[in-house]
């Protein structure tokens, strides 16, 4: 289409609108008549809107007939085709395979990020968090906070000198099912912050819900998130002996958004590296816990002093667990003599006080019910079952 009086050509576009089952969008949602007001804005003087689809969304059946109907129209016209509001559409193969099969270009006004030429990266990463990302390691986590062999399953975990960083990660490492389904039903923040109430799942350190704490968890968790989607491709860059700037450079590549949604650079990666050390670190200390903490506390009330127990766990070729040496490096910074390759009654000490504080910390961040809950979660999502 061209105009003639402005001498530029104008370009066609299809409007899509939707709005969940039961007739009321949820809170944070748009109307359709709002949808489509979004969308005569972002097209203005430059393009024209040649026509409107509009639908209901069955979240359980995840059919799409008016997107299907607007997306050949676009194909054939060669028009642009416009989403007022995408949610977590992408989440569903009925939205993304048309797009990704006809490669129309497509603009999300809500999430302008996400268009025919990030679609790829980004359905790639869904597919990450239901099928491979937390498979192998959060099945660690869920053994390691379940099997810990006393009545309260959980007392046993969590950290010590880098208590708030490491529960927090901890906390929206098991709150991360949860979350997730919280937003395949389409749930804006304020919405989760009422279920999450109503569902009596506390915050972190116990009590309500606020909005602020939620933003500060979804914060941790998408970082998790893509900290656990790139553990291969680190561990691939580490071995080929990348630098930073060429890690920088392939994750470009790979066309996979950075929590900041604004590039990757230096200061991304390093929180992305860092949050991977810390969910590892993490993991590691609750096998550890899981496989030789119950002994040792049995040397120990058996009257065993710290320096027996040490001749114990090195006749035994335990290794010294990589968050115990953090803290034996942080000791011999202040001063401390201190062993930190074999285990001798210093290390001991150090490693019990870990381990003891962990107990009274995971009481304050995570309930039984909302791990029990959490995992219940993981497990539909990682074989596919339908999440009701």
């Amino acid at each position: 289409m061209y105009d003639k009086e402005h001498h530029m050509q104008i370009e066609k576009v299809i409007g899509y609108c939707w709005q969940p089952e039961g007739g009321v969008p949820p809170e944070g949602m748009l109307t359709v008549e709002q949808q489509k007001q979004a969308i005569f804005n972002y097209c203005g003087n430059r393009k024209k809107i040649i026509h409107y689809y509009s639908e209901t969304h069955d979240k359980k059946h995840r059919e799409l007939p008016q997107f299907l109907m607007a997306v050949a129209h676009a194909q054939k016209e060669g028009a642009e085709l416009v989403v007022a509001q995408l949610q977590n559409l992408t989440r569903f193969e009925t939205f993304t395979n048309p797009l990704l099969e006809t490669k129309i270009k497509f603009h999300c006004i809500d999430q302008p990020l996400v268009n025919d030429n990030t679609l790829l990266a980004v359905v790639e990463n869904v597919r990450y968090l239901r099928e491979r990302h937390s498979r192998r390691i959060r099945e660690g986590l869920y053994q390691t906070l379940s099997q810990l062999g006393n009545p309260h399953a959980l007392q046993e975990i969590t950290k010590v000198n880098k208590p708030k960083t490491e529960s927090a990660v901890l906390f929206a490492l098991v709150l991360a099912p949860i979350i997730a389904y919280y937003r395949i039903q389409g749930f804006s923040q304020r919405k989760m912050v009422q279920v999450l109430n109503d569902e009596g799942f506390l915050a972190p350190e116990g009590g309500p819900w606020v909005l602020s704490q939620l933003q500060k968890v979804l914060e941790r968790v998408d970082l998790n998130n893509l900290a656990l989607d790139l553990t291969d491709s680190l561990d691939d860059f580490a071995q080929k002996n990348y630098t930073p700037d060429q890690m920088v450079k392939a994750l470009k590549a790979m066309r996979i958004l950075p929590s900041n949604k604004e590039g990757w650079d230096l200061h991304e990666l390093n929180k992305v590296i860092e949050r991977l050390h810390t969910i590892r670190e993490i993991l590691d200390f609750n096998q550890f816990v899981l496989e030789t903490y119950p002994q040792m506390m049995q040397s120990e009330a058996s009257g065993l002093s710290y320096a027996d127990i040490a001749d114990k766990l090195n006749q035994g070729k335990v290794p010294l667990p990589e968050r115990v040496l953090w803290e034996l490096e942080q000791d011999k910074a202040a001063g401390h003599n201190v062993t930190n390759d074999a285990w001798d009654a210093a290390n001991v000490e150090v490693t019990l006080r870990i381990a003891k504080r962990r107990k009274d910390d995971i009481e304050s961040y995570i309930r039984p019910e909302t791990l029990a809950r959490s995992e219940a979660l993981f497990k539909q999502f990682i074989g596919d079952e339908p999440v009701e």
